[in-house]
């Protein structure tokens, strides 16, 4: 198939934003949760993704552990520092998969001002990741 021009087709700034929002069950301080928000970047990254001047790129982290409070005390088991690297190494493949999911999944499509986004010729995808032994 032919492959589009994909430039855009205004001015753009060349500013693409994108949304990463983690949710865990494991009891995380928010120290923690922060760190998880660094290592969704390294996500990103895998899949080429640069997060230029213009982009608008945001993460957040949650946890949905049940925890107590008693008072201005809290009470609750937190997951320890030594065994978050696993979390980490979760939070990277997650992202970089969610995202190869949205590309794969994305059909063209025209915005305001005739602002046009091509969806990405899947079989020329395949063709370039088994090029290059991402694919077997």
């Amino acid at each position: 198939s032919e492959i589009p021009d994909l430039k855009p087709t205004s001015g753009a700034a060349g500013g693409n934003s994108l949304l990463i929002a983690i949710a865990t069950d494991a009891p995380l301080l928010p120290v923690q949760l922060q760190r998880l928000c660094k290592r969704a970047a390294l996500g990103m990254a895998r899949t080429g993704g640069i997060s230029t001047h213009g982009s608008g790129d945001l993460v957040i982290a949650f946890s949905t552990a049940a925890t107590e409070t008693s008072g201005h005390v809290f009470e609750g088991e937190m997951l320890h520092f030594s065994q978050i690297t696993h979390v980490h190494q979760a939070v990277v493949e997650a992202t970089e998969e969610a995202i190869l999911n949205a590309i794969v999944a994305a059909q063209t499509m025209t915005g305001r001002d005739g602002n046009r986004i091509f969806a990405l010729p899947l079989d020329r995808f395949v063709e370039v990741m088994r090029e290059h032994g991402r694919l077997k």
